[in-house]
């Protein structure tokens, strides 16, 4: 029993269960995350088919119904504009101000850079694509054509698609560091 409660306090509720809901995909706790190529991606929901699936593979680990460091959760458009502990976490219209877009650029070493060394980093194209996403001014319902795209954000957009013939974001094997060992 102590030493249940001794893991439980040092890796939180659910080392024991993480690693089943990995092997069962359930996104929501943090388990295995696949994002799937947008058909058309300019008829696409900016959130629900480009944000969220970032959020889901990144961030829901920490940040779900279940398990809330700095009493945020990012798994809702509702609890993505209540915030945490520290405020907003989004800023609509300047990503520079959004502690989201901040926490994502701090260098990895850094206390606060988000999501915490060891575990899967967001890419260029993701970040990129939050900080878009913010400086439209965060919309949860608008389709990416609704939406003013800069020279940088387009090729990114069309790497989504599975007609656009791009790579997708997903990574053929997330848990394999990308630096040299």
């Amino acid at each position: 029993v102590t030493g249940h409660l001794g893991g439980s306090l040092t890796h939180g509720d659910d080392y024991l269960t993480q690693p089943l809901a990995a092997a069962f995909g359930d996104e929501a706790t943090g388990g295995k995350f696949e994002r799937k190529p947008i058909a058309n991606v300019e008829e696409a929901l900016a959130y629900q088919d480009v944000v969220q699936p970032i959020l889901a593979e990144k961030c829901y680990q920490c940040h779900n119904n279940k398990k809330q460091k700095g009493d945020l959760r990012l798994d809702s458009p509702e609890a993505i504009q209540k915030g945490g502990e520290n405020g907003a976490i989004i800023t609509a219209g300047n990503a520079e101000k959004s502690k989201l877009y901040e926490y994502l650029t701090l260098p990895e070493g850094d206390d606060n850079h988000m999501p915490p060394k060891g575990k899967p980093q967001p890419t260029e194209n993701d970040i990129a694509l939050i900080e878009w996403w913010i400086q439209q001014g965060a919309p949860f319902v608008k389709k990416v054509s609704a939406l003013q795209k800069t020279d940088k954000i387009k090729p990114i957009l069309a790497s989504l698609s599975s007609v656009g013939g791009g790579e997708t974001s997903t990574p053929s094997m997330p848990d394999v560091p990308a630096d040299k060992v």
